[in-house]
């Protein structure tokens, strides 16, 4: 274990890495400010009882058109689950997706939102390579202080236009590359050293989950996605029925973290550009806590929101979720 904490220490000491990743600008820097002394009433919708625009009763009347409903995908009521073009865009090709019922605790995820989640998005990646675009930006935010204006859940998806936008080109994929190298052995590689290390959580034929070992939030967990059959760089990479069993494979991660009082997370999901541009990176999703936060996660500044849970202990936390009950 001791060489495996040194090897990724060693990577974490690159700047690139551990450094704010994600600086404010003065637009930035004004909206959160702006976030800050109006947030009780840029929330107050979310506190008062009204008719959910996302519940079976309205999303035909209050959502717009075209609406996709997904093929084999329900919410545990039975639900369709629904795509429609997202009001307030901030991508090309924006949808909304409603994938599961209407609850408001982590506690209350079960599979079958996981599985409409990931295999919704599928639909989605299909449909932007389509439409020639580079790839997907794929997202959730889950409670008020990670930004959703609605408490119903709800997944945000929009076509990447330019190569320059993808994860695997930012400084900190860029660390990733300088210590683990490209190709697809670097993933590996890295896998490797983190199961030895403090940092692992659970590793199934379907996904690697470990803790941020330089994270940018209490509880920042990251969960690569494993291909039975081969490369595993974007959701197209795998077959529908596949992300159901490894979406599955993630729901303690949920569990374990509303047990730990985390109410408000953002999901990411990271995947590769289309074309298969070589990387060493796999699709991973990004889950992380935004709990009092309030401007929903518009930066990932440590200066104004210092990290206060080790990494180590969430690990050893959502660690438990995943072993045998007696």
């Amino acid at each position: 274990m001791k060489d495996a904490i040194t090897a990724v220490r060693n990577m974490l000491q690159n700047p690139a890495y551990t450094e704010n990743l994600t600086r404010l600008s003065d637009d930035d820097v004004k909206r959160a400010i702006y976030a800050n002394m109006h947030f009780d009433r840029l929330t107050k919708g979310l506190q008062e009882t009204v008719a959910c625009h996302f519940c079976p009763l309205n999303i035909s009347t209050e959502t717009p058109e075209p609406r996709y409903e997904h093929p084999g995908l329900f919410t545990g009521s039975g639900q369709k689950v629904i795509s429609f073009p997202n009001k307030h865009p901030s991508l090309d090709d924006p949808f909304v997706t409603v994938f599961s019922d209407h609850f408001t605790g982590l506690s209350t995820f079960r599979f079958e939102d996981l599985e409409n989640l990931f295999v919704s998005g599928y639909w989605l990646a299909e449909r932007a390579r389509a439409n020639n675009a580079a790839g997907i930006h794929d997202f959730v935010n889950f409670g008020a202080d990670a930004g959703a204006s609605k408490k119903h859940p709800h997944a945000q998806r929009g076509s990447i236009i330019g190569m320059e936008n993808f994860y695997f080109r930012s400084p900190r994929a860029d660390a990733f590359r300088k210590f683990n190298g490209d190709g697809p052995a670097a993933m590996e590689k890295f896998m490797k050293y983190i199961k030895e290390s403090p940092f692992f959580v659970f590793s199934n034929e379907h996904i690697f989950a470990y803790v941020e070992p330089a994270p940018l939030y209490d509880y920042h967990i990251n969960v690569v996605f494993k291909n039975p059959k081969g490369k595993s760089g974007n959701l197209l990479d795998f077959d529908p029925e596949n992300l159901r069993v490894s979406a599955r494979s993630m729901l303690g991660i949920f569990h374990a973290l509303a047990h730990l009082g985390v109410t408000d997370v953002n999901i990411a999901l990271h995947q590769t550009a289309f074309n298969g541009e070589p990387h060493g990176l796999m699709a991973q999703a990004e889950i992380y806590s935004s709990n009092g936060r309030k401007q929903g996660a518009l930066e990932k500044s440590r200066i104004l929101y210092p990290i206060e849970v080790i990494p180590e202990f969430t690990a050893l936390s959502i660690k438990k979720h995943y072993e045998p009950k007696p």
